[in-house]
């Protein structure tokens, strides 16, 4: 719904996601909680575009404590790059399903954003110092874009040797890849939104914000959006919402 006239939308700045959402296919959803080193995070799926949820007890004895990035694998295999026992970055693997889990070693290749080193990040080419301090990361082969923590949005074409000038995205509170040039970013409170509303970065520039997704007002890091076909799909406090766009 939107406010009332006159009345201020929520300032809500680009916060440490406490939560990561992954599209395998436009049924098979993927989502987390982050956790940390001593509270580790949840993994959950879903076969029914988010309709009912199931949640990997074995995750728990993976030995995985801190969610750092999800991704796809190869054939049906989901990729989990999460911190250890250790409280060191390690590559987990697992079905479509979370049943059966196995340390794939290093995160080697794989993107990744570590909250605790957030001017570094994991790159296919190893760990890259990079032009921000980063808050979130959208990655996906050799391209990847940051959210940042003054508002802004950075992207690399390539696996992270260097970085576009920065984006202006003002309410940006979760980012994602979009399709094969673009990125999805989702604006809490934004221009009279009582929730989100979702725009889509190409180009170097931000199109417009699309319709206001009643979620409910939108605090912290409690929320998470991916991108698949023509469907947004968001995850917010109040709300689950599979949404074309």
């Amino acid at each position: 719904d939107e406010t009332a006239p006159g009345e201020e939308p929520l300032d809500v700045g680009p916060p440490v996601p406490n939560w990561l959402l992954l599209a395998v296919s436009e049924s098979v959803l993927v989502r987390v909680t982050v956790g940390t080193c001593e509270a580790p995070g949840t993994f959950e799926t879903s076969g029914d575009g988010g309709e009912t949820w199931t949640e990997s007890q074995a995750f728990r004895e993976s030995g995985a404590t801190q969610v750092l990035r999800l991704l796809v694998g190869s054939a049906s295999s989901i990729l989990v790059v999460a911190k250890d026992e250790e409280c060191e970055p390690r590559l987990f693997g697992t079905d479509a399903e979370g049943d059966a889990w196995y340390q794939a070693g290093s995160p080697g290749m794989a993107w990744y954003l570590d909250p605790s080193s957030p001017r570094e990040i994991g790159t296919p080419d190893g760990l890259r110092d990079v032009p921000c301090e980063a808050v979130s990361l959208a990655a996906v082969g050799s391209r990847a874009a940051l959210l940042c923590a003054d508002s802004s949005v950075i992207t690399s074409a390539d696996r992270g040797a260097t970085w576009s000038d920065p984006i202006d995205v003002p309410m940006a509170v979760a980012i994602n890849v979009a399709d094969s040039e673009g990125y999805i970013v989702a604006l809490a409170n934004h221009d009279g939104c009582r929730g989100i509303r979702t725009a889509t970065i190409r180009d170097g520039a931000l199109d417009t914000p699309g319709e206001c997704l009643e979620s409910g007002p939108v605090v912290g890091g409690d929320v998470a959006v991916a991108h698949i076909a023509d469907e947004v799909i968001l995850w917010a406090p109040d709300a689950f919402i599979y949404h074309r766009g």
